[in-house]
């Protein structure tokens, strides 16, 4: 059996996946930033670690937005947007094998 916990506090990520019994192989700080800090078009990246998945293309993350024209201007490949993986995102529903998440709207990939 497999054990997971998925945290909604910082982008919806996935914090601990392991066997039944064995520690967590992934790598988490959850100690690294404020989880009720909002998130807005300067955010930097906040190394929570744990697993989150990105949208592709990574070229693109930052283009076709105008929240930040800086970051629009240069074709910013980085930090990924922070409404998607700094943000609170709600539980929408939970079972023993299944887990939904919504996330907020993004005015950065227009994703939410």
């Amino acid at each position: 059996m497999v054990e997971a916990r998925v945290s909604e506090v910082a982008g919806g990520r996935l914090l601990s996946f392991a066997l039944k019994g064995q520690p967590n192989f992934l790598l988490i700080d959850e100690a690294a930033g404020d989880p009720d800090a909002p998130p807005d078009a300067t955010s930097g990246y906040i190394r929570y670690q744990g697993h989150e998945v990105w949208i592709g293309p990574q070229r693109e993350w930052w283009v076709h937005q105008d929240v930040n024209p800086a970051r629009a201007a240069a074709k910013a490949t980085w930090p990924p947007d922070p409404w998607l993986s700094l943000a609170k995102y709600a539980l929408v529903h939970k079972k023993q094998d299944e887990i939904v998440l919504d996330s907020p709207a993004s005015p950065v990939s227009g994703i939410g």
